[in-house]
Protein backbone atom coordinates (compact mmCIF):
# COMPACT_ATOMS: atom_id res chain seq x y z
CA UNK A 1 0.00 0.00 0.00
CA UNK A 2 2.85 2.67 0.99
CA UNK A 3 4.22 1.82 -2.49
CA UNK A 4 1.36 2.38 -4.21
CA UNK A 5 0.95 5.81 -2.36
CA UNK A 6 4.93 6.75 -2.89
CA UNK A 7 4.26 5.93 -6.58
CA UNK A 8 1.01 8.19 -6.91
CA UNK A 9 2.52 11.18 -5.54
CA UNK A 10 6.01 10.85 -7.12
CA UNK A 11 4.04 10.79 -10.65
CA UNK A 12 1.78 13.92 -9.31
CA UNK A 13 4.71 15.85 -9.24
CA UNK A 14 6.55 14.20 -12.78
CA UNK A 15 3.64 15.47 -14.16
CA UNK A 16 2.54 18.83 -12.41
CA UNK A 17 5.89 20.60 -12.37
CA UNK A 18 8.63 22.08 -14.83
CA UNK A 19 11.74 20.30 -15.02
CA UNK A 20 14.90 22.64 -15.94
CA UNK A 21 18.65 21.58 -16.60
CA UNK A 22 21.68 23.30 -17.80
CA UNK A 23 25.15 21.61 -19.61
CA UNK A 24 27.87 22.77 -21.09
CA UNK A 25 29.72 20.66 -24.10
CA UNK A 26 33.38 19.88 -24.71
CA UNK A 27 33.42 22.68 -26.76
CA UNK A 28 32.50 24.91 -23.92
CA UNK A 29 29.11 26.06 -24.79
CA UNK A 30 26.15 26.38 -22.10
CA UNK A 31 22.97 25.32 -22.95
CA UNK A 32 19.82 25.22 -20.85
CA UNK A 33 16.30 23.39 -21.60
CA UNK A 34 12.87 23.29 -19.89
CA UNK A 35 10.22 21.09 -20.41
CA UNK A 36 6.89 23.31 -19.17
CA UNK A 37 4.50 21.04 -17.55
CA UNK A 38 1.63 23.02 -16.19
CA UNK A 39 -1.57 21.97 -17.18
CA UNK A 40 -3.32 24.81 -15.82
CA UNK A 41 -1.85 26.82 -19.05
CA UNK A 42 -1.29 24.35 -21.61
CA UNK A 43 -1.15 26.94 -24.18
CA UNK A 44 1.93 29.78 -24.42
CA UNK A 45 2.98 32.30 -26.48
CA UNK A 46 6.32 34.13 -27.62
CA UNK A 47 6.42 38.09 -26.30
CA UNK A 48 9.33 40.16 -28.23
CA UNK A 49 10.12 42.80 -24.99
CA UNK A 50 11.85 45.49 -26.40
CA UNK A 51 11.68 49.27 -25.71
CA UNK A 52 10.19 48.87 -22.45
CA UNK A 53 11.46 50.20 -19.26
CA UNK A 54 14.42 48.03 -18.91
CA UNK A 55 17.61 48.50 -20.16
CA UNK A 56 17.76 45.17 -22.51
CA UNK A 57 15.53 43.88 -25.21
CA UNK A 58 14.31 39.98 -24.77
CA UNK A 59 11.98 37.41 -26.17
CA UNK A 60 10.10 35.18 -23.91
CA UNK A 61 7.72 32.60 -22.90
CA UNK A 62 4.34 33.78 -20.71
CA UNK A 63 1.17 32.25 -20.68
CA UNK A 64 -1.10 32.86 -23.75
CA UNK A 65 -3.81 34.71 -21.99
CA UNK A 66 -0.84 37.11 -20.45
CA UNK A 67 -0.50 38.31 -23.82
CA UNK A 68 -1.72 41.79 -24.49
CA UNK A 69 -0.64 42.44 -20.53
CA UNK A 70 3.32 44.35 -21.44
CA UNK A 71 4.23 43.32 -17.32
CA UNK A 72 2.73 39.85 -17.29
CA UNK A 73 5.10 37.08 -16.12
CA UNK A 74 7.43 35.51 -18.01
CA UNK A 75 8.41 31.66 -17.75
CA UNK A 76 11.71 31.61 -19.66
CA UNK A 77 13.88 33.74 -21.88
CA UNK A 78 16.73 35.31 -23.58
CA UNK A 79 17.92 38.78 -23.84
CA UNK A 80 20.10 41.02 -26.50
CA UNK A 81 23.06 40.46 -23.79
CA UNK A 82 22.41 36.35 -24.07
CA UNK A 83 21.69 35.62 -20.98
CA UNK A 84 19.02 32.93 -20.43
CA UNK A 85 16.84 32.21 -17.87
CA UNK A 86 14.05 29.11 -17.03
CA UNK A 87 12.27 28.71 -13.87
CA UNK A 88 10.56 25.39 -12.16
CA UNK A 89 8.70 26.55 -9.70
CA UNK A 90 8.55 25.27 -5.75
CA UNK A 91 5.23 24.79 -4.29
CA UNK A 92 5.88 24.90 -0.50
CA UNK A 93 3.95 28.10 0.19
CA UNK A 94 -0.05 28.33 -0.46
CA UNK A 95 1.06 32.54 -1.06
CA UNK A 96 1.22 33.11 -4.85
CA UNK A 97 5.38 33.82 -5.91
CA UNK A 98 6.93 36.22 -7.86
CA UNK A 99 9.08 33.93 -10.40
CA UNK A 100 7.66 35.32 -13.18
CA UNK A 101 8.10 39.01 -12.61
CA UNK A 102 11.38 38.25 -11.32
CA UNK A 103 12.53 36.49 -14.46
CA UNK A 104 11.19 39.71 -16.61
CA UNK A 105 12.96 42.02 -14.65
CA UNK A 106 16.34 39.91 -14.71
CA UNK A 107 16.04 39.71 -18.26
CA UNK A 108 15.51 43.50 -18.63
CA UNK A 109 18.60 44.46 -16.01
CA UNK A 110 21.46 41.74 -16.12
CA UNK A 111 23.62 40.60 -18.82
CA UNK A 112 25.43 37.68 -17.23
CA UNK A 113 25.25 34.78 -14.70
CA UNK A 114 27.66 36.16 -11.98
CA UNK A 115 24.64 39.33 -11.88
CA UNK A 116 22.19 36.77 -11.24
CA UNK A 117 23.93 34.81 -9.03
CA UNK A 118 25.03 37.89 -6.61
CA UNK A 119 21.23 39.28 -6.51
CA UNK A 120 19.81 35.77 -5.38
CA UNK A 121 22.71 34.56 -2.91
CA UNK A 122 23.57 38.23 -1.37
CA UNK A 123 20.63 40.22 -1.88
CA UNK A 124 22.83 42.72 -4.03
CA UNK A 125 19.97 43.81 -6.66
CA UNK A 126 18.52 47.23 -6.58
CA UNK A 127 16.41 46.63 -9.67
CA UNK A 128 14.95 43.35 -8.93
CA UNK A 129 15.68 42.83 -4.88
CA UNK A 130 12.15 43.57 -4.47
CA UNK A 131 11.01 40.27 -5.64
CA UNK A 132 13.34 38.31 -3.68
CA UNK A 133 11.26 37.62 -0.45
CA UNK A 134 8.47 35.95 -2.64
CA UNK A 135 10.63 33.50 -4.91
CA UNK A 136 10.24 29.48 -4.97
CA UNK A 137 11.93 28.00 -7.81
CA UNK A 138 14.92 26.86 -8.93
CA UNK A 139 16.54 29.08 -12.05
CA UNK A 140 18.59 28.03 -14.37
CA UNK A 141 20.68 30.67 -16.00
CA UNK A 142 23.29 30.55 -18.59
CA UNK A 143 25.17 33.49 -20.36
CA UNK A 144 26.98 34.77 -23.45
CA UNK A 145 29.90 34.22 -21.71
CA UNK A 146 30.13 30.30 -21.36
CA UNK A 147 28.44 30.39 -17.36
CA UNK A 148 25.53 28.16 -16.64
CA UNK A 149 24.25 27.23 -13.48
CA UNK A 150 21.00 26.55 -11.05
CA UNK A 151 20.31 28.73 -8.69
CA UNK A 152 17.62 27.99 -5.94
CA UNK A 153 15.53 30.73 -4.28
CA UNK A 154 13.16 30.50 -1.49
CA UNK A 155 13.91 32.87 0.78
CA UNK A 156 11.21 31.77 3.61
CA UNK A 157 12.90 28.47 4.24
CA UNK A 158 16.28 30.17 4.22
CA UNK A 159 17.51 28.57 1.10
CA UNK A 160 18.63 30.65 -1.82
CA UNK A 161 21.95 29.38 -3.02
CA UNK A 162 23.73 28.84 -6.43
CA UNK A 163 25.72 26.28 -7.87
CA UNK A 164 27.09 27.02 -11.34
CA UNK A 165 29.61 24.58 -13.76
CA UNK A 166 33.10 25.88 -14.26
CA UNK A 167 34.45 22.54 -15.67
CA UNK A 168 34.80 24.42 -19.37
CA UNK A 169 35.82 21.82 -22.10
CA UNK A 170 34.32 19.15 -19.68
CA UNK A 171 30.59 18.01 -20.68
CA UNK A 172 28.63 18.73 -17.50
CA UNK A 173 25.09 19.11 -16.82
CA UNK A 174 22.97 19.90 -14.06
CA UNK A 175 19.02 19.36 -13.84
CA UNK A 176 16.22 20.27 -11.53
CA UNK A 177 12.47 19.91 -10.64
CA UNK A 178 10.13 20.74 -8.12
CA UNK A 179 12.44 19.70 -5.60
CA UNK A 180 14.92 22.16 -3.25
CA UNK A 181 18.33 20.38 -3.83
CA UNK A 182 21.05 23.18 -2.24
CA UNK A 183 20.73 23.28 1.00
Amino acid sequence: MRFKIFTAIFLINIIFTCTIGVAIDSAGRPYLWKVRDYPQEPNNSITNRSNLSGTINYIGVINSADQNDPDSPVRMGVNDSGLAIANSYIDSDPEPSKNGEFINCVLKNYSSYSEVEDCIENSNCSDCGTYLSELEASFAIIDAGGYAGICEAEPNAGNNDCQHINTMNNPYFMVRTNFLKLS
